[in-house]
This record gives structure tokens, sequence and C-alpha cells, in this order.
């Protein structure tokens, strides 16, 4: 089962959401096909022998016709500053995505990624950096596992939902 990570670079805190649905088709239509080729080669001057193979496989879905469509939202986590938080996700047959907000400090919300696909077999890891931004966490700030620290922070009391 694939996993997202928050990483909360953000000066205040951060409110998660991930959300999956369930969609069923009234027509599904698969189609799968494979190929095989070989090849051998013979020569006799100077002994030359050669030997090749190869193979490839290959599968269409087609899908028609919404019959059923499932919205689940789970509640929402809080990530304080300087924080991180995994959440895991991905099921048969759904599609997941990923919501953030960052707490402005004046008792708002501020929409950072709103209903973000996320990858159905990849692990991904994102980043809300100290200007706000979220972004996917870099390959040297994962290395290095550089984070902001924020040890004099005082996390806000109780906030309205967001959503």
């Amino acid at each position: 089962m694939p996993t997202v990570w928050v990483y909360n670079n953000w000066k205040h805190h951060v409110v998660v959401r991930t959300t999956s649905d369930k969609i069923i088709y009234n027509k599904v239509k698969e189609a799968s096909s494979s190929e095989g080729k070989a090849s051998i080669e013979v020569g006799v001057e100077l002994l030359s022998v050669g030997l090749g193979g190869g193979g490839a496989k290959s599968k269409a879905i087609e899908l028609e016709n919404i019959v059923h469509l499932d919205i689940q939202k789970p509640g929402y986590t809080r990530i304080e500053a300087g924080g991180k938080m995994f959440f895991p996700y991905g099921h048969k047959n759904k599609e997941a995505y990923i919501s953030i907000w960052i707490h402005k400090g004046d008792l708002n919300y501020f929409a950072k990624m709103e209903n973000q696909v996320l990858h159905p077999k990849r692990d991904t890891q994102f980043s809300v950096r100290a200007n706000g931004a979220v972004e996917p966490r870099g390959k040297i700030e994962r290395l290095l596992d550089q984070r902001e620290k924020y040890p004099d922070h005082q996390p806000t009391d109780a906030m309205p939902n967001p959503f």
C-alpha cells in the first residue's frame, strides 16, 4: 500500500485530508495481447554464433457508463510547524486524493492543494515550504532530512474546521 508523507516547514500548522473514491462502471472492456520473437544466427568463417529473443505484453482497459460513485471523505489531520506525518492510501478500484490547507495565523486557512491525485502505486512526499508553497520533496532534502525547526512554536488552540 503506498503512502504520502507531508513535511511541514511552514511557521504555523497545516491541515491535511486524504480522500478516495470508488467508481463502478457498467461496461468494462479488456484486451490483452502478447508477442514473442526469436532469432538464431550461425556463421562458418571465424565461428560466429548469435542467439536473440524478445517478448512483449500489452493490456488495454476501456470503461464506460458510471453506475456507482462513492466518495469517501474521512477527517483531517493537523501537522504542527516543523512536523511530519504519513498517510497510507490506495485500495483496489479506488483513486486517492490529497488536500492541504495552511493556517495563516489569523484564524483563517488558505487552500494550497485541493484534491490532488496521488500515484496509485508509488510513495509520494510533499513539503510545505517556509514561504507557504507546497512542492514535491527534493532529492537533497530527502537524503539530508532537511526540515525547518520551530523549537519556540506555541500551537494555537482548536481552530475552526477549514472544510
